[in-house]
């Protein structure tokens, strides 16, 4: 999904006041990964996007499109996007998000994350 999927905010979960927030992890896997190990951890991830504070999301892997594309050494992606910064603390603390990292947290040797606001 290209980032004008993600300019398109859905209408009823724009906000009516406040900062648009995009939060956006990279997972990659451990170097011994077994096999289904990726499946477990979109199933998690799609039982993590069903916290309710969550007004978009959409996981993925990278993209095979041209070869001097950036880096695609990750694995598997989530974008999320929230009204404002206290929905995305609600989220972070959401029981869902901690069972979660206890199931899933082995499954990865490292993420990278990158939070924006809308401007």
């Amino acid at each position: 999904m290209g980032l004008g999927a993600v300019a398109a905010w859905p209408q009823a979960a724009t906000p009516s006041a406040g900062p648009r927030l995009m939060h956006l992890v990279l997972y990659y896997m451990q170097p011994d990964e077994q096999p289904g190990d990726r499946d477990k951890l979109v199933a998690g991830l799609k039982q993590l996007v069903t916290i309710k504070q969550v007004g978009y999301s959409h996981i993925g892997f990278p993209q095979e499109y041209k070869a001097d594309d950036p880096q695609k050494n990750w694995h598997v992606s989530l974008l999320m996007c929230f009204a404002e910064r206290s929905e995305m603390d609600a989220y972070h603390k959401d029981p869902k998000h901690q069972k979660f990292v206890d199931e899933c947290g082995k499954l990865w040797s490292k993420t990278v994350k990158f939070d924006s606001l809308a401007v």
